[in-house]
């Protein structure tokens, strides 16, 4: 009698007949499909987020007016600076100091106006908006290549 009795595995079959699974012409044809669609969809997502903080630099600047004005009607005159406005320095990271994606600034224009400045941070820079920015005459303005009304949300 033989003791050394090999043992074969078994695949199960298909109804066809053939092994089950998937071979490895199918799997890697997967693999590229979700590489294309990763390719197309990561840039659109990456603007679309780019896009949706566009409206925290739009808060910034409209509650930094709203705090120049406020100064103006106690001093009848503008704040120079941020810090003058009661923020924590002159120049502020939007929305908090831990993760931003704005930078806030403020100055004086020569007509003794103010001059209200969000510039982007970090992977924002990429944004086609740039550098937003609120006088005290109520003019928006953007120094990107993107539209003013698009970047203001009124277009």
């Amino acid at each position: 009698m033989n003791s050394s009795v090999r043992q074969y595995v078994r695949f199960p079959l298909s109804s066809a007949g053939h092994p089950a699974g998937f071979t490895l012409v199918e799997i890697l044809v997967a693999i590229v499909i979700v590489a294309i669609l990763a390719a197309i969809g990561y840039p659109i997502y990456t603007n679309y987020v780019r896009d949706s903080r566009r409206s925290s630099a739009i808060t910034a600047l409209q509650r930094a007016a709203t705090a120049e004005e406020k100064y103006y009607a106690s001093y009848n005159v503008y704040a120079s600076s941020l810090a003058s406005l009661n923020y924590s320095s002159n120049a502020v990271e939007v929305p908090s100091a831990t993760e931003y994606w704005y930078t806030l600034s403020a100055s004086l224009d020569g007509t003794g106006g103010y001059v209200l400045k969000a510039a982007p941070h970090g992977n924002q820079a990429k944004d086609d908006c740039g550098t937003y920015q609120l006088t005290s005459t109520g003019a928006k303005s953007v120094t990107g290549t993107e539209s003013e009304s698009k970047c203001w949300g009124s277009g």
